[in-house]
């Protein structure tokens, strides 16, 4: 279900969530049914089915609170932070982010934290808080750096998009090099895929990855350079 999500196809990741789920049930694995739930919830928002994929991901938040599963909750505090944002209700996304922050960090998790920081920029940038965009935007940029990025249902271009943006509205002139940092991430990724069909369901279906894409054709028209971006010479 996480790998269909993360390649676009979302009627497998569907299929294969609900098969979790009802396993789950079977088996009377409440944590198995509830991540399946939470699954769920992130393919109906990327559809577009915003209630009900809200609906689902509070649902499994309530069912990993009763489990008393902490540690599991940070995974659910950032979908729903996330849900929320893509749905315009950006000051209830920044209280689950900056709930989801704090268990990432009780946790010692930075692989999470990365899509937590990449929240809160988006997030100030939507509420046009611009005194709230620097401070998030230089931590997701240490990470970026120095953080192996392996958090397997959300998209690496999230965060290349939120630094990027967040380079742009503090007026920092790496922000270019970033995006072409950006692309040569999500094209190392496809170049992994073996099937062309899945490839382009990588680079068309995924909205972060076509984001990406089309601010790559704007800024570059004449095509991105070949030469790698070093992330740690860009921000020692």
């Amino acid at each position: 279900a996480i790998v269909a999500l993360r390649l676009g196809e979302y009627a497998q990741a569907e299929h294969c969530a609900t098969q979790q789920m009802q396993l789950g049930q079977e088996m009377e694995m409440r944590a198995l049914s509830a991540f399946a739930c939470a699954t769920l919830g992130e393919v109906h928002l990327r559809l577009g089915e915003m209630r009900r994929g809200l609906e689902e991901l509070r649902m499994t938040l309530a069912s990993l609170q009763e489990l008393d599963d902490w540690e599991g909750l940070r995974f659910v505090l950032l979908a729903l932070g996330d849900g929320l944002r893509r749905a315009g209700q950006y000051e209830e996304a920044l209280a689950f982010y900056q709930d989801a922050l704090e268990a990432t960090r009780l946790h010692n998790d930075p692989s999470i934290e990365l899509f937590v920081q990449a929240g809160m920029v988006h997030t100030a940038l939507d509420l046009d808080r611009y005194d709230m965009v620097s401070g998030p935007t230089q931590v997701l940029l240490r990470l970026l750096t120095h953080q192996t990025i392996d958090y397997a249902p959300a998209d690496p271009a999230m965060l290349f998009l939120a630094a990027y943006q967040g380079l742009v509205a503090t007026v920092d002139e790496r922000a270019t090099a970033l995006l072409q940092a950006g692309y040569q991430n999500l094209m190392a990724i496809a170049a992994a895929i073996e099937t062309e069909t899945l490839r382009q369901s990588l680079l068309e279906n995924v909205p972060a990855n076509r984001e990406l894409l089309a601010l790559c054709q704007q800024h570059f028209p004449q095509g991105l350079p070949a030469t790698p971006v070093d992330l740690a010479a860009l921000f020692p």
